[in-house]
């Protein structure tokens, strides 16, 4: 589908034009579509008071964060008669590869910090972020949250930001953990909404 709208050329050769051009199409695609985002800003000031790596405390944020969704969705589907269903953990090859890996296999085995996993199944698999667009897309979703939070640039999230995991009016799939206790943004402002009722991870 991108093909046919701007020439497939490096990123680094495209004008700042094309650029643009080609994000507000992948907004434009992810805002039709019916999947759910998920998503974990982190300040590296809030980690390293607790001796954290941002890395990995986002990624056990957003998969906890994914196997509630799958949680509620599945409590929806079997009182209406249907199938449960089970979710899958696709990530990008990098450096950090190992280290997710052996990460992933942990929170399968003993749970995250709040809870044992219920609806993640099978190992996560590994693909070069090239040879998927699903890849390209969660990319693309990653770089909307840099911009949002890191610096400023709040175009592409305000495109996709409705697509976050929500259910009543309430956020679940988007966290931001931040020393800043007066935060406004999207995440933070829906999390203080629902202080009397607050549930790990969104803590």
């Amino acid at each position: 589908m991108l093909q046919n709208y701007i020439p497939v050329l490096p990123w680094n050769q495209l004008t700042i034009e094309q650029r643009q051009a080609i994000k507000v199409k992948m907004a434009q695609i992810i805002g039709a579509r019916l999947g759910i985002l998920f998503g974990c800003a982190v300040e590296r000031q809030y980690t390293n008071a607790r001796h954290e790596d941002p890395y990995e405390r986002a990624f056990e944020d957003v998969v906890s964060r994914f196997d509630l969704f799958l949680s509620r969705t599945n409590r929806a589907v079997t009182s209406s008669g249907g199938e449960e269903q089970r979710g899958i953990i696709v990530l990008a090859s990098s450096g950090f590869q190992k280290t997710l890996a052996l990460l992933a296999n942990k929170l399968q085995q003993s749970g995250t910090r709040w809870r044992q996993l219920h609806n993640i199944t099978d190992i996560p698999f590994f693909a070069p972020a090239k040879d998927t667009r699903m890849l390209q897309f969660a990319d693309f979703i990653a770089n909307a949250l840099y911009g949002r939070y890191h610096t400023s640039l709040t175009g592409d999230f305000d495109r996709i930001a409705n697509k976050f995991d929500n259910d009543g009016g309430v956020i679940h799939g988007l966290a931001h953990l931040t020393l800043n206790s007066s935060c406004t943004c999207l995440a933070c402002f829906s999390r203080r909404g629902r202080q009397g009722s607050l549930v790990a991870p969104y803590a």
